[in-house]
């Protein structure tokens, strides 16, 4: 049977947001200004369900992921068009 007093000394995980590098911040604003009134990419949608990048990136901002993957996260909506 396990100790219940073992594992004590273990701290909550608290997520810090990352500073996402300021070209890829310029990157993500210009698309979201451009696409504003235009027609979604059928990418747009994940399993039938409407895919909102911008909620997405600032999820994954908030727990702290590595920049490259809050980037992704921001930047899955949009195609090469």
């Amino acid at each position: 049977m396990a100790d219940a007093h073992s594992h004590s000394n273990l701290t909550l995980w608290e997520p810090t947001r990352k500073t996402l590098p300021e070209v890829w911040e310029r990157c993500i604003q210009d698309l979201v200004q451009q696409s504003q009134g235009m027609l979604r990419s059928p990418l747009a949608y994940v399993l039938n369900v409407r895919y909102n990048s911008q909620a997405v990136g600032d999820l994954l901002h908030s727990w702290g992921l590595p920049w490259h993957v809050v980037v992704a996260g921001y930047l899955r909506e949009y195609d090469k068009d």
